[in-house]
């Protein structure tokens, strides 16, 4: 999976990383957050997400670094989020549809789940990739 010490990623590993990602997560899919740190200056953060499949949760912190939505920090064994002032899970769930599903409008099933009360996305009719994905804190 990797190329060297450093653990620099491979296109391979990236690709199959983003394909393992769209399998779990398909639009409408709750992403869980969990919060595992904060810097004393509260300028960054940790977090883990997950998401829920046959009752299972589902790891995602190590496809999503492996991918290249975020760094893995193995110290604190979560996804490092750099910045403040507004929710950093619902940015780094936000990231992730972004990557997942591109820049288009995604599709009916999306739509659906925009209808049954989205809390991110005003309108329906023009569900954007970026909020695919809902997410929620654990």
């Amino acid at each position: 999976m990797t190329t060297s010490k450093r653990n620099k990623t491979t296109a391979e590993a990236k690709h199959q990383a983003l394909e393992r990602l769209r399998q779990l997560c398909p639009p409408g899919t709750v992403v869980y957050c969990i919060l595992r740190h904060v810097a004393k200056s509260g300028m960054t953060r940790w977090i883990d997400l997950y998401t829920i499949q046959n009752d299972t949760p589902m790891w995602l912190s190590g496809l999503c670094a492996t991918a290249g939505v975020h760094t893995y920090d193995l110290k604190r064994e979560a996804l490092k989020v750099g910045g403040c002032g507004m929710d950093m899970g619902f940015a780094l769930v936000y990231e992730l549809s972004h990557a997942l599903h591109g820049h288009e409008t995604v599709g009916a099933d999306a739509k659906k789940a925009a209808e049954k009360g989205h809390p991110h996305h005003p309108r329906a009719d023009s569900y954007r990739a970026g909020y695919s994905l809902t997410h929620r804190w654990i």
